[in-house]
């Protein structure tokens, strides 16, 4: 199983954001996209296995969208960096954890722990998959 993560800065932009704030919902998308770019090997074309999941852990302090809303900009993001077209995605976990629930920076390793001591709303975002399938 392969695997990519990265981490951007948030808060998440809504689905809902499509309609009443288009610009800032098509701005999300193209940050979505420059940080998976910037992280994902250059010399490495988009996925074109059919068995792909995306992981979605959003971490707020601020009242955080709904899980499945902040799913489609994401998706849309990662299109053509990481995979050709979401088709290929087959599923998606998403989740939201209040920061504030924390004691302490758990051991989440070395990527997740430096966004999470940099910034007060973070998405860890992971995708695997089977590289034969």
């Amino acid at each position: 199983m392969e695997r990519f993560e990265f981490v951007i800065e948030g808060p998440a932009v809504s689905l809902r954001a499509k309609k009443s704030k288009a610009k800032r919902y098509q701005k999300w998308i193209k940050e979505v996209r420059a940080a998976a770019r910037e992280q994902w090997p250059e010399t490495m074309l988009p996925i074109e296995s059919k068995t792909i999941t995306v992981a979605i852990t959003n971490y707020y302090t601020l009242a955080p969208p709904d899980v499945d809303n902040i799913i489609k900009p994401i998706l849309d993001g990662l299109e053509t960096v990481v995979y050709s077209n979401d088709q290929q995605v087959r599923r998606v976990i998403s989740e939201k954890l209040d920061r504030s629930n924390f004691d302490r920076i758990q051991d989440f390793g070395a990527l997740l722990t430096t966004a999470l001591e940099n910034y007060s709303e973070v998405l860890h975002i992971m995708v695997t998959w089977n590289p034969e399938g």
